[in-house]
This record gives C-alpha cells, structure tokens and sequence, in this order.
C-alpha cells in the first residue's frame, strides 16, 4: 500500500530549499544594492577628476592682450599647454612671447591665469589652437580651440 502522507522529512526538506531560495534572492538584492552604490561612486569620482580648460583670446586695452585659460572642471588641471594647429610665421604667432609662460603649473577648479601676449598688424585674428592638460587622476587630455581676436 503507497502512502500519500507526507513525511515529516519531506516537509523539512521542502522548508530548507524554501529557506535557501530566500537567502539566494536576500543576497542577490543585497549584491544588486552595492553594485548600485558602487557605480555611483565611480561615477562621482569621475565626475570629480574632470577638467575643461577654456581658453579666450582678449584685447585688454590698446595694444595689450592676454590669453586666459581658465579651468570649469572639478579637478585640477596640471601641466597646461597650448599649441598652435594653424601654420603661422613665427614672428607673427601670438604663442612666441607666450611660451615662456607655459606649461601652467596647475590651474585649480574655477581658476584662471592670464598670458599676455604680443600682436602685431600682422598677426592672424582667427586661428585654432590645441590646449592640453593633465587632470588629477592622471588622465591626459587635450582639445583643439578656434580662437578669434576682435578688436
């Protein structure tokens, strides 16, 4: 004769997987939860560790100019370079009297140098330059910048 009762070994049984299967799933929360956290993390420190050098080419007063660059991102930038794209005669480029000012050292958040420079009749009122920088996770970033003089 089958007996259709359950034992009380299968109802023990049966509570156990029970109990797993809510441990499994408690943990797979859990580890859903701090992978969450984690990539929010990551992402401010990204955040953080971002630069964006601007860069103005100014006529200051009769005669005077300056190139500002200024940092709008949240980490320092080291290192900060500029570097003319456009072919220009040496004795006309606005970076010739610039260079003994660059690298900039470090250009803190919301930080800005000024770099005066000289310009002649002949120097090019539109022309593009590349700045570049080092941020401080180390990332080397660089970008290119049209720049034009209007008097």
């Amino acid at each position: 004769m089958e007996q259709d009762a359950i034992t009380t070994a299968e109802i023990l049984s049966l509570l156990l997987a029970m109990g797993a299967l809510v441990v499994a799933i408690l943990a797979y929360s859990r580890a859903s939860t701090a992978l969450r956290a984690r990539e929010q993390v990551e992402a401010y420190i990204r955040d953080q560790q971002q630069t964006d050098i601007q860069v103005l080419f100014l006529k200051m007063d009769e005669g005077r100019y300056n190139f500002t660059l200024a940092n709008r991102g949240g980490s320092s930038a080291r290192g900060v370079n500029l570097e003319m794209l456009d072919e220009v005669p040496e004795a006309v480029s606005p970076l010739t009297s610039a260079r003994a000012q660059l690298p900039v050292r470090q250009l803190d958040p919301g930080a800005y140098v000024q770099i005066p420079v000289e310009v002649s009749g002949d120097t090019p009122r539109n022309f593009r330059l590349k700045v570049s920088w080092t941020n401080a996770g180390g990332l080397e970033t660089d970008k290119e910048v049209p720049l034009n003089l209007l008097d």
